[in-house]
């Protein structure tokens, strides 16, 4: 056999290797900001920046897949890794979800991409008795929609946010003006807020009891409380947080 043929095979067999090996066991651990990856390319000014920005970041992926992180902000929820198109997934408790392309990842380095040219090393960390305490997760009954009761525009009536009371709820609703979702046959929606409107993707979640919210590579589940012919009740991720829409303008 050949040196090329004999290169050829070496490199094949390493890149099987790290697929096969690369599970959801692969993960479970705390990982944190160890350098920017490919930081050769990057002019010192960007590089600088860029270390600044994610030098306190941290991850925690937990055997029950739930994930607590840090980057700018405390975020926790659940993930899910999807090994033949190498992403992992991150819903926050909040709705809001993310996801990352796994490069590489080996016992002791995990290599991930954010966006285009912009990945980070993260190394193996020490887990402390705090990363174990998850936050509390509301568990509702929630209902099961169908698009045709879906697909109309939904007026918000009210915002319930735990900790407020009904009177700054009331305040809140008012400040950001007409906010309405309006959800169409082909699956596309148009939302506004703040006199902003934005086009996005919306699809059924599991069972058709939530609503994934797609917006460019931005999505935030909202969980459906309740539905009627003229009211929608949508509970953003696992929180409390309540938005009451009606199909008449307030």
């Amino acid at each position: 056999m050949s040196k090329f043929k004999l290169l050829l095979a070496f490199f094949l067999f390493v890149g099987l290797s790290v697929k096969c090996q690369t599970t959801d066991s692969s993960f479970i651990g705390k990982w944190k900001f160890k350098e920017i990856y490919n930081s050769e390319i990057e002019d010192s000014a960007s590089l600088k920046f860029l270390r600044n920005m994610f030098s306190n970041m941290t991850m925690y992926f937990k055997a029950n897949k739930h994930y607590k992180s840090f980057l700018f902000k405390s975020e926790e929820g659940e993930w899910d890794f999807n090994e033949n198109l190498r992403r992992l997934t991150l819903t926050a408790n909040k709705g809001t979800q993310s996801q990352l392309e796994i490069l590489s990842i080996t016992k002791h380095i995990l290599i991930a991409s954010f966006a285009k040219n912009k990945s980070v090393i993260l190394e193996r960390a020490e887990v402390n008795p705090s990363d174990t305490i998850e936050e509390f997760t509301n568990k509702f009954l929630l209902i099961s929609a169908s698009a045709d009761k879906i697909c109309k525009k939904w007026y918000l009536s009210k915002r319930e946010v735990p900790g407020r009371t009904e009177e700054q709820s009331k305040l809140v609703t008012e400040l950001v003006g007409e906010t309405y979702f309006n959800f169409k046959t082909n699956n596309t929606y148009e939302t506004q807020a703040f006199e902003v409107k934005v086009d996005g993707i919306w699809k059924f979640g599991a069972d058709n009891k939530s609503l994934i919210l797609t917006i460019e590579s931005t999505s935030i589940i909202w969980k459906i409380k309740n539905i009627t012919e003229t009211e929608l009740v949508l509970m953003r991720g696992n929180t409390a947080e309540t938005w009451t829409f009606s199909t008449k303008p307030k």
